[in-house]
């Protein structure tokens, strides 16, 4: 097994200090929805902004690289749907008439 880099420690325990959960079930193979999504920031993170790779990822975690590349693109639906959201809660605030018109309610 792969020794677990400073950085990804030091990201797991902020995770798992924010979702109040341990990080043994963060690396674990359990598919509970709290510790899926944990797990997935985790990679996110750590590929997206600290540039491992996801082969890397995988033999740290047990997975398949498509496994991590998968909780990747899980996290980053979720920020899109959250721009989105936001998005339209300015549009609506910025332009209430035009909105209304548009999406009566």
């Amino acid at each position: 097994m792969e020794k677990v880099p400073k950085q990804i420690i030091k990201l797991e325990m902020l995770v798992a200090d924010i979702m109040d959960i341990d990080i043994p079930g963060m690396r674990s193979p359990n598919r509970e929805k709290l510790c899926s999504v944990a797990r997935s920031i985790v990679w996110f993170v750590a590929h997206k902004e600290l540039g491992y790779t996801s082969t890397f990822l995988g033999r740290l975690y047990n997975r398949h690289h498509s496994t991590i590349l998968a909780g990747v693109k899980k996290i980053e639906k979720i920020q899109k749907l959250e721009n989105a959201q936001t998005l339209l809660k300015n549009m609506k605030k910025e332009n209430k008439d035009i909105f209304e018109l548009i999406f009566p309610l």
